[in-house]
């Protein structure tokens, strides 16, 4: 995977990780190839939970032939799944992160570079269906209104959007040391902006938009309980909570060492693995209108 884009963006913080250092991009997480792997391993955890990759009601579409994009698309893991699924359809990856398969990709798969919170580099009305996953650490409230605006803009009228994201303000079960972990996210991604209850808000967020027919669903992903789900849900959560350690330990200074810090996440794990924890998981589609 090439990651030679965009190099004036990136700061070296702490044993060699790269994170974003431009005020212009909000993102949380480093930019390496080991945060690569993790977003693999998180769209492989999954398709393993709920056997399937999109809500949104495109199935006979997708398979007589349609054009899709990926915003926030990072490696590709789901752009490049879809695009073996469905080969008459055509699907476009739009990152800020030049983390995408040089190779390794069918005829039907093609990658960008794009800002979500400026203009996408696509002209209006080209796309049948939209999904975006998983942007909660990397978008302000001004950059989900400017992100929304133009998925709206380059959506075909009655084409669908889908998004999903977690509720990481408030477990299903959480317990107080899962709750100083998410204190310090909040504080840290309040500090920046960034709306920590983009979950909740979204289906009004798409309507305000001018989004129509908007459909939401939630879901329980169970966090290090319940068999491998759970387990796979908690590597990921596991793995994203280290990649962002220097900026939780700016809350907590004690996280500030390695050791420690691990040691807290295990015993993390052992109380949500007791208390069964739950992370609410909301999906919205909904679609463009037809005037």
């Amino acid at each position: 995977m090439s990651t030679q884009d965009s190099k004036e963006h990136i700061q070296t913080l702490e044993n060699g990780r790269e994170y974003y250092g431009n005020e212009k991009i909000a993102y949380l997480l480093p930019h390496d190839i080991d945060e690569c792997g993790r977003l693999e391993k998180q769209h492989s955890a999954f398709r393993y939970i709920f056997q399937k990759n999109f809500w949104a009601p495109v199935r006979t579409q997708l398979e007589e032939g349609i054009t899709v994009l990926d915003s926030g698309c990072g490696p590709g893991s789901w752009t490049l799944d879809m695009a073996k699924d469905f080969p008459n359809s055509k699907f476009h990856g739009v990152d800020i992160s030049n983390v995408f398969p040089d190779e390794t990709k069918p005829d039907n798969c093609e990658f960008i570079i794009g800002n979500l919170t400026e203009t996408l580099p696509f002209e209006d009305n080209t796309f049948d269906y939209v999904h975006q996953r998983l942007l909660i650490l990397g978008l302000t409230n001004s950059g989900w209104e400017k992100c929304l605006s133009e998925l709206l803009r380059v959506l075909k009228p009655g084409g669908y959007i889908e998004i999903h994201e977690p509720n990481m303000k408030d477990l299903f079960n959480g317990g107080p040391l899962l709750e100083q972990v998410h204190i310090a996210l909040a504080e840290m991604m309040e500090s920046r902006d960034i709306p920590i209850t983009i979950a909740t808000e979204l289906k009004n967020r798409v309507t305000e938009t001018g989004f129509v027919n908007a459909v939401e669903t939630l879901d329980f992903l169970p966090l290090n309980h319940g068999g491998r789900g759970g387990e796979l849900i908690w590597s990921d959560y596991y793995h994203g909570y280290m990649n962002i350690r220097p900026m939780m330990a700016k809350s907590n200074p004690k996280w500030g060492n390695l050791e420690a810090y691990e040691t807290f996440l295990g015993n993390c794990a052992s109380e949500a693995n007791t208390k069964e924890t739950n992370i609410g998981w909301y999906t919205i589609y909904a679609q463009k209108t037809l005037n």
